[in-house]
């Protein structure tokens, strides 16, 4: 919730003044388990919903003030997610062999190298804040 929730929150309300007065654009990172959740991945589920829920939010406040809000909801990419959950487990001492989850950890593939990298994301990311029209985004 840190760093998905609360930085995009912190970060847009500490400089709303600058990006309404230039009429700027707003985008946070969501994801598709924002809206579609996975047993395993709770805790990133519920901070990608909530980051939907406030740029939804966000997006009705600064409409008048002539400023873009998107959320980009990325799909499967390769980012390793659940190598980087397994290495976090065993640097607080847990192991998945000790977990009543064990089967449906194990049954999930940490292989994701037949997912797209997410250059593909930060494309998308790069236009939607250097292309307007009329202040809003395409």
């Amino acid at each position: 919730m840190d760093v998905n929730l609360f930085g995009p929150y912190k970060a847009s309300k500490t400089l709303a003044p600058l990006i309404i007065e230039s009429r700027g654009r707003i985008t946070t990172t969501g994801s598709i388990s924002g809206i579609l959740s996975n047993q395993m991945l709770s805790p990133y589920s519920m901070s990608k919903h909530a980051v939907e829920a406030y740029t939804n939010t966000l997006a009705v406040k600064m409409e008048q003030f002539g400023v873009a809000v998107s959320v980009i909801e990325p799909e499967n990419y390769n980012p390793n997610i659940l190598d980087s959950l397994k290495k976090r487990h065993r640097e607080n001492g847990l192991s998945v062999d000790d977990s009543r989850y064990r089967d449906a950890t194990n049954a999930r593939s940490s292989d994701r190298s037949n997912f797209k990298e997410l250059d593909e994301v930060s494309a998308v990311v790069y236009n939607f804040l250097k292309n307007t029209q009329n202040g809003a985004a395409w």
